[in-house]
């Protein structure tokens, strides 16, 4: 019963330490607001090369699309990665992955936002499979986070010998799930007045 409450208690703390960080909403335009979305950080401790960067790319290509469909605007992926480059940026390392740090590199390319995702752990069940994950939601202009290291679950169930659980729906999930309080004042907008992407590159 001890250990249950001690959880429990690190579980409120855990939640407080990153929402207490965050400031009201602000009134952003979609259109007229340039998010940066930094690369994506696998710290779950897989070990597959190929399996880590698929992973990376399911909560890449899930967080353009969740931005794209309402309509905000994005800095080229290029750009974000000469900063990161020129300012021999690690954000795999703990130190360095700070807010400062993703200011810094928003304030670098022009962008009003900055969106940043640690993978943190993968879970697999007997029918599920559970993707943790960790967002950064940070305003450049305001120097505000608006979600820091925020922790989040997705989980991909299997209903049947067809439908097994997958990473490729447990990591859109948790992105998903993540963002959906931010995106509530946001409805998605019609095609023309989203951004093309292709091939997960924003179109300029």
């Amino acid at each position: 019963m001890l250990s249950i409450r001690l959880i429990s208690a690190l579980s409120i703390v855990a939640f407080a330490s990153w929402q207490s960080a965050a400031p009201p909403q602000r009134a952003y335009v979609p259109a007229q607001t340039k998010i940066a979305i930094l690369p994506v950080i696998d710290a779950s401790g897989e070990k597959d090369v190929k399996t880590s960067k698929e992973q990376c790319g399911f909560v890449s290509t899930e967080l353009l699309k969740e931005f794209q469909e309402r309509g905000f605007r994005f800095i080229e992926r290029r750009s974000i990665d000469d900063v990161i480059k020129n300012q021999s940026i690690d954000l795999s390392d703990e130190e360095q992955r700070k807010r400062a740090t993703m200011f810094g590199i928003g304030k670098e390319v022009g962008a009003d936002l900055v969106a940043f995702v640690l993978i943190t752990d993968k879970v697999t069940g007997e029918r599920t499979k559970d993707a943790t994950i960790k967002i950064w939601l940070l305003d450049v202009n305001h120097q505000e986070p608006i979600m820091s290291g925020k922790p989040q679950e997705g989980r991909s169930n299997m209903s049947n010998a067809f439908n097994r659980a997958s990473w490729r729906r447990a990591f859109p999930f948790a992105v998903e799930a993540g963002l959906q309080e931010f995106f509530k004042p946001f409805p998605k907008v019609p095609k023309d007045a989203q951004q093309i992407v292709k091939g997960g590159v924003p179109q300029t």
